[in-house]
């Protein structure tokens, strides 16, 4: 939002006659600087939050990665406990691990 006030004033030095200059650099660009990091501080607070809230249920993710041929998985999951262990380790559906 650093060159609102430039849009505002008129600069001389801002060229906003050209659809690229304008809505894809000034406007898009320059909007991403300003929704991430309010999508950021968002999430933020709610997990802020939920961890300082006695008694709410704590997120929990676990990442746990496959065989040689297939992609890691995440699974998230809440609990109340305050101790949570690592899930055990699986090679995939139904096969058995190789010694």
């Amino acid at each position: 939002m650093t060159f609102a006030p430039e849009i505002l004033d008129g600069s001389k030095n801002l060229e906003t006659s050209n659809f690229m200059y304008l809505y894809v650099y000034l406007i898009f660009y320059n909007g991403i600087w300003v929704v991430v990091p309010f999508l950021l501080l968002y999430q933020s607070w709610f997990d802020i939050k939920a961890i300082s809230t006695p008694g709410a249920s704590t997120p929990h993710i676990s990442a746990s990665t496959g065989s040689s041929g297939t992609r890691p998985t995440v699974v998230l999951s809440t609990s109340t406990s305050k101790k949570t262990e690592p899930p055990q380790s699986t090679t995939g559906k139904g096969r058995k691990k190789k010694n």
